[in-house]
């Protein structure tokens, strides 16, 4: 099997400030069928996918991301957990499109499928509503659904910011957002138990400097701002009826109210007219990453194909 190789690429982000850093993985030795564009989740970047891109490289499927506003390469010192100031949000979202952009460039005429994961899902979500034409399929993976608490939570942190200024971390924000992820969790060793049932990936996470840091005031704001808008009835109605869509999550997944929220986004989209279907899987979305991955690259293999599919990956005894 040939090896994974990594380009590194950066551009101009469009907050005038950074430089986005991005990487696109492949097998020299595979031919590239389909691209597979990450938008990557909360405080975590598009390198720690690396065993994930592996297993598409080998089948033609280039995985490509660049590290959001606040994240990986792309902050700098001291930054990190930040790209909560003025119109922050859509300073990330447009990244995603020159992203996007980019790998038509590198790999014209080939099927691009955006694949966002957790906080990364609701930038997908929203990409998926803006710029529907720059994509082949959308997969979302660990998403959330709608919730009152989701409003309070931005106007919360919108007043926290003002107050305290954007750059404020908030002990308390902090703990609305993660306080009761690991109450399903018997004797939790780490707060990041909820992440994975393997706790090799839970100690790794905890030991990643580009991991652990906590989103500031203004962050917190931009993000459920995103999350808000996704949660709409007029966001639903505004994906295209002929974009084939994967939702994926966990059971056990506290992000989507263990599979309620998620279901939630699924029943949004047959209500505006989608055809849906559903699947389960008996395993949790990081269990098997291999059984997971053939389910994306089933999707890859048929992008073309009009409707959705939403697969609740149960936990393993």
């Amino acid at each position: 099997m040939s090896a994974l190789h990594c380009e590194n690429v950066t551009f101009p982000s469009s907050d005038r400030k950074h430089t986005s850093s991005a990487v696109i993985y492949t097998c020299p030795d595979v031919p590239v069928r389909a691209v597979i564009q990450l938008s990557h989740g909360m405080c975590e970047y598009v390198r720690r996918y690396a065993p994930m891109a592996d297993f598409y490289a080998a089948h033609g499927i280039a995985l490509a991301g660049n590290d959001h506003l606040g994240h990986g390469d792309t902050a700098q010192a001291g930054e990190h957990g930040h790209y909560g100031e003025k119109d922050g949000r859509f300073h990330l979202l447009d990244d995603l499109h020159t992203m996007n952009s980019l790998l038509h460039e590198r790999f014209p005429g080939l099927p691009i499928i955006l694949y966002g994961h957790s906080m990364g899902s609701f930038y997908a979500r929203w990409y998926a509503e803006k710029w529907p034409e720059s994509i082949t399929a959308l997969i979302i993976s660990g998403t959330a659904g709608p919730s009152v608490m989701n409003a309070i939570g931005q106007r919360l942190a919108a007043l926290i910011a003002a107050v305290k200024g954007n750059d404020a971390v908030s002990p308390l924000m902090v703990n609305l957002n993660f306080g009761s992820y690991c109450k399903r969790i018997p004797d939790a060793a780490s707060p990041n138990a909820w992440l994975s049932r393997d706790t090799q990936v839970v100690r790794d996470y905890d030991a990643d400097k580009l991991c652990t840091f906590s989103f500031t005031a203004g962050t917190y704001r931009e993000m459920l701002a995103t999350l808000n808008h996704v949660s709409r009835k007029s966001w639903a109605e505004g994906i295209a009826k002929d974009l084939p869509i994967l939702l994926i999550a966990g059971d056990a997944d506290p992000v989507g109210n263990y599979g309620a929220g998620v279901r939630t986004v699924w029943a949004m989209l047959g209500d505006a007219g989608r055809r849906m279907a559903r699947a389960n899987a008996g395993h949790d979305t990081t269990g098997s990453p291999c059984c997971l991955c053939e389910s994306i690259h089933s999707t890859a293999s048929r992008s073309h194909e009009p409707g959705g599919v939403m697969m609740i990956c149960k936990r393993a005894p």
